[in-house]
């Protein structure tokens, strides 16, 4: 007579299998700040980017969940998922934050800068050379382009503005004002306009280009405009002008002191994460979720045609982009199809 106890060995082994194979089972990486690209990525021995992650994945063929530990990962450039990174149904990649640690995710680079009083509470730095600039965060806040009128936050128009902006009077205050930025809403508030200044003529009016935002070419309000960039308008703190044929930065501050020991970023990437697919070989199957995307260009006037000076309104519509800041809590972003080039911004 057969032992039926000789069985159970059996029967718990399909068991396990059966759990097993229908328990969403799925192999984890780590990235952490202190790891290393040379790790195998376990969490004892996590890896040191997303793309060691990414490169390692493109040889594993079943789903994985990529755990990355708390902290600041500034990106030198964007990662870029293409068809090889391409996952079939039931391999799929998630990319996210270990246990709801907080990540950020950054396009900008720390600056480590000399600073010098160049004026009462205007203080002056050199900047790399290489380095862009548009924005400015010092310990976390996002710091204002030097601008005509002063922010504030009562206004409920662009945190301020002044039908005089582009007065003779207000303009001859101007030593060379190019690199200034205008912004204005339509004539009727249909949308907005937004110019670089490219010089200033004899008479003192402005040389710009730009007005492309809009497709309904009235010109801007006559009141809701103000103007950023410009020197002489560094005169309140949080404030900041760059000048950029000096590669100079001046910010308005209580002490060099204090901006010394600040944590000085600014943003240098257009986009944090790339999806490079198309309609034969499309990017499938990969999930970022719980990160915090912060700090990528404005790229106000990006990829537009060249121009000469032009004065307001001359240039056809066109939409252009933003940027800044952006945080996804427990949001998922699956990219199951991609024609032509997808990009990820802020």
């Amino acid at each position: 007579m057969t032992d039926p106890t000789q069985k159970r060995p059996v029967l718990i082994l399909c068991l396990l299998f059966f759990f097993v194979a229908n328990s969403g089972y799925s192999l984890d990486l780590y990235v952490s700040k202190s790891g290393k690209d040379t790790n195998p990525g376990t969490i004892s021995k996590p890896l040191a980017t997303i793309e060691a992650a990414q490169y390692k994945i493109r040889t594993i063929r079943e789903p994985v969940v990529v755990h990355v530990r708390a902290g600041i990962y500034y990106f030198k450039k964007p990662v870029v998922f293409l068809p090889e990174d391409s996952r079939n149904a039931g391999e799929s990649v998630v990319y996210k934050p270990y246990m709801g640690e907080k990540v950020v995710l950054s396009g900008a680079t720390p600056l480590s800068l000399r600073w010098s009083a160049h004026k009462p509470n205007i203080f002056k730095a050199t900047v790399a050379p290489d380095v862009v600039f548009d924005q400015l965060f010092v310990d976390g806040k996002k710091q204002r382009m030097a601008r005509y009128p002063n922010y504030d936050a009562a206004k409920g128009h662009f945190g301020g503005y002044s039908k005089d902006v582009l007065s003779p009077e207000k303009t001859a205050s101007w030593k060379h004002p190019a690199g200034a930025f205008i912004h204005a809403l339509h004539k009727h508030e249909w949308g907005g306009y937004h110019y670089l200044v490219t010089g200033k003529q004899a008479d003192g009016q402005l040389e710009m280009e730009g007005g492309f935002q809009n497709n309904r070419q009235m010109g801007m309000h006559d009141e809701y405009r103000f103007i950023e960039n410009v020197f002489e308008e560094l005169d309140t703190t949080g404030e900041w002008y760059f000048d950029k044929n000096q590669k100079a930065l001046y910010v308005y501050a209580a002490s060099a002191q204090a901006l010394s020991k600040a944590r000085i970023l600014t943003p240098q990437l257009n986009s944090l994460f790339e999806f490079r697919g198309s309609e034969a070989s499309p990017v499938r199957n990969i999930s970022l979720e719980g990160f915090e995307f912060a700090h990528v260009l404005m790229d106000i006037h990006g990829n537009q045609r060249t121009a000469s000076a032009k004065r307001l309104g001359d240039l056809p519509g066109r939409r252009g982009r933003s940027g800044g800041h952006r945080k996804l809590s427990d949001q998922a972003l699956p990219f199951q199809r991609s024609r032509g080039e997808c990009r990820l911004l802020q």
